[in-house]
């Protein structure tokens, strides 16, 4: 039997570097997908104006030991894809809406209109970096720490999730719920043109 013939390895041949002038332009090489042989890929672009959205103010009447305490909030009118379908997928059971309710109503209020919800403070030595960015010396923490100085949903979640001796009525927290997405419905939307 013959030995196998032997092969030799194959040489990387160097190409030289296309020229600027027949190169062609960056802008116009074809994306990824139809360079691999793919169809490209289709986008589907959010329908959102790019203009700031619109807020809305209002206001809750909370209750402590007896005592009325109102307080108020900014939302943005949006509601989202994924709060309306979890919302309609437990439309017949109201255990299972509230909390689609509650979860609605913390993403339209604005995290942008005071220290942000999940925002905690880090130390370097006697400093803290507050939400913008910026050192502060330690003993300005409160301005950024306070309950007023928290954004709406900041303040939201505190008045939910953390005070233990405030209250507030479902019929209240379902009317601001109504109030928010009504609003967002009546607001005119930008439409795709395909």
């Amino acid at each position: 039997m013959a030995a196998p013939a032997r092969r030799s390895p194959r040489r990387a041949t160097a190409r030289p570097a296309p020229s600027p002038d027949t190169a062609p332009p960056a802008d116009t090489a074809p994306p990824p997908a139809a360079r691999s042989g793919k169809p490209a890929m289709r986008h589907f672009a959010s329908t959102r104006d790019p203009e700031p959205e619109p807020t809305l103010d209002f206001s809750v009447e909370f209750v402590r030991d007896g005592v009325s305490e109102v307080h108020e909030f900014t939302a943005a009118l949006r509601v989202g894809f994924s709060d309306t379908v979890a919302l309609l997928t437990g439309a017949d059971d109201e255990a299972k809406v509230l909390p689609h309710l509650d979860r609605m109503i913390r993403r339209a209020l604005l995290n942008t209109d005071g220290t942000p919800q999940r925002w905690r403070p880090s130390f370097e030595g006697k400093e803290f970096i507050a939400p913008d960015g910026e050192r502060h010396p330690a003993v300005h923490l409160d301005r950024y720490t306070s309950f007023d100085a928290g954004s709406s949903r900041r303040r939201w979640a505190h008045l939910m999730d953390v005070d233990e001796e405030i209250q507030v009525e479902h019929e209240q927290v379902v009317a601001v719920f109504e109030y928010i997405t009504s609003e967002a419905a009546d607001r005119p939307t930008q439409r795709s043109s395909r």
